[in-house]
């Protein structure tokens, strides 16, 4: 059978770059190349993320959606710009440098690639500035962990 679209997701400004699923399958993570960081519910297509600053009053539903967000419970980080990975532009650099990004299967590592050619690896979450780091010259246009 011919797959059909189950909902459309609306609001971004520019094109995707990465999308990472919530360990449930219900939210979508999504990076624009506007550096834009959105979530969606895979469901309704609904924006979660302009959301965002209810979830603290939100009953239930909306301290599961900012435990989703805040907490890391998602099956890829690949979007290099989002919460677990924020300390990254604190200071170090802004947010079009980071381009690529992959998190070890363990979950304690972040490898991300920027525009300097440059390939790095972090604890992870990252979530301080200049956190320490590990850092590799050459061209990266894309970061797994195998």
């Amino acid at each position: 059978p011919k797959p059909r679209p189950t909902s459309e997701c609306k609001g971004l400004t520019g094109q995707v770059v990465q999308i990472d699923w919530d360990d449930k399958g219900r939210v979508i993570r999504v990076n624009d190349d506007n550096m834009d960081l959105r979530l969606f519910d895979t469901g309704s297509g609904q924006e979660l993320g302009s959301v965002l600053a209810k979830f603290e009053g939100g009953g239930k539903n909306g301290k599961e959606l900012s435990a989703i967000y805040l907490e890391g419970r998602w099956a890829s980080t690949t979007c290099p710009r989002s919460w677990p990975t924020h300390g990254l532009f604190l200071e170090d650099f802004d947010a079009a440098d980071v381009l690529v990004s992959g998190r070890s299967k363990s979950g304690k590592l972040l490898a991300f690639g920027d525009r300097l050619g440059q390939v790095s690896v972090v604890a992870f979450p990252c979530l301080r500035p200049r956190a320490p780091r590990s850092t590799h010259s050459g061209h990266a246009g894309s970061v797994a962990f195998l």
